[in-house]
């Protein structure tokens, strides 16, 4: 395979097929046979699994007790054999290798290693990576931010925002890093995942600040369309429809209503409590939980704290999610179960 690659034959993973054969039926074989149908069936997927995490095609198939034309067919006792196929690209015919056989070595697979050998010659697909550049407090798009963009054994890349605060790029599914440092912002980052190549990731900038203020700042994706920020103290709330307060210690800055974000808030301190934040999804097709839903809080110096939303099956019709308190020294509690179907309670 790898000569394959080296020679140019193999170049795309689109016709990549994994095939495995794994004993079952095992409850139909003689009583002397023993071993169970889920050892077999759990040890397939695990190797799907691995394929999944660390190769990252989408294109790679893994397919199990089928055949080419995708009939199931009764596998061999005791067997557990995988066979790669993969058509190369200048006269379409159609290779076949033998990865492992139980067979004839009379041992599983180990999944890890078997997927580690066949990810270092698989060539890494390219996706395009979207990253939308806002004023955290006004959503207005910025245009010339200089991003230097980086990942292990690749070269960096530097690219500016257009005037619609867009920056495209083409990037092979891998880890990055994404740097900003960009005039009377704080300096950014962010990190990359695989699975936001193909997408828009937003990146809000959030201005300096004086050292007893704080920057709450919500942001997610396309859907849904709008989620809204809430932040409360003792004696006050913020939120769509009360944007400050008579102190003058909390005040939402912006409110995004056509996904993305973001959604800001503006901390004075000394305040009178705990600081309590929770996203509320108020509108739009979509479930918070699976919202890429991202708040971060910003200090004089640059991030302080970052949360995540819990990508959580159970929270699918959760509506409001209780990101945290920060006490007055700085830290922070946190609940166990932070995706709510009401809105939460506070005790101060």
């Amino acid at each position: 395979l790898q000569d394959a690659f080296d020679e140019g034959l193999f170049f795309s993973c689109r016709d990549v097929k994994v095939y495995i054969e794994h004993c079952d039926d095992c409850r139909q074989h003689a009583s002397t046979t023993r071993h169970l149908p889920e050892n077999y069936e759990g040890r397939a997927h695990d190797i799907e699994q691995e394929i999944e995490d660390r190769i990252i095609q989408s294109e790679v198939q893994v397919l199990m007790n089928l055949d080419a034309h995708g009939k199931h067919f009764r596998a061999r006792l005791g067997s557990f054999e995988v066979v790669l196929t993969w058509r190369d690209g200048k006269n379409n015919a159609l290779h076949k290798i033998l990865l492992f056989t139980k067979l004839q070595s009379m041992r599983f697979p180990n999944a890890s290693a078997l997927t580690k050998r066949l990810s270092a010659v698989l060539p890494a697909e390219e996706g395009i990576l979207a990253i939308l550049c806002q004023d955290a407090c006004t959503g207005a798009a910025l245009g010339g931010v200089k991003m230097s963009i980086n990942a292990p054994g690749k070269d960096e890349v530097v690219i500016r925002s257009g005037e619609q605060g867009c920056a495209v790029i083409n990037l092979t599914k891998v880890m990055y890093h994404v740097s900003i440092a960009h005039g009377d912002y704080l300096p950014s980052s962010l990190d990359v995942a695989p699975s936001d190549i193909q997408r828009t990731v937003p990146m809000p900038l959030v201005p300096r600040m004086d050292e007893n203020q704080l920057r709450v700042v919500l942001s997610w994706g396309a859907a849904p369309e709008d989620l809204d920020l809430h932040v409360f103290t003792s004696e006050f709330e913020v939120d769509f429809d009360r944007r400050d307060c008579e102190d003058g210690t909390l005040l939402l800055e912006n409110d995004a209503r056509t996904g993305f974000g973001p959604e800001t808030a503006l901390i004075t301190y000394p305040l009178p409590s705990d600081m309590h934040i929770f996203v509320h999804h108020y509108d739009g097709a979509g479930s918070l939980s699976m919202s890429g839903a991202i708040v971060k809080v910003y200090n004089s110096e640059g991030l302080e704290a970052a949360f995540e939303v819990p990508q959580d099956d159970e929270g699918s019709d959760c509506k409001f999610w209780y990101v945290g308190a920060r006490r007055p020294d700085g830290s922070w509690h946190l609940l166990d179960q932070p995706l709510q179907k009401s809105q939460p309670e506070f005790v101060f």
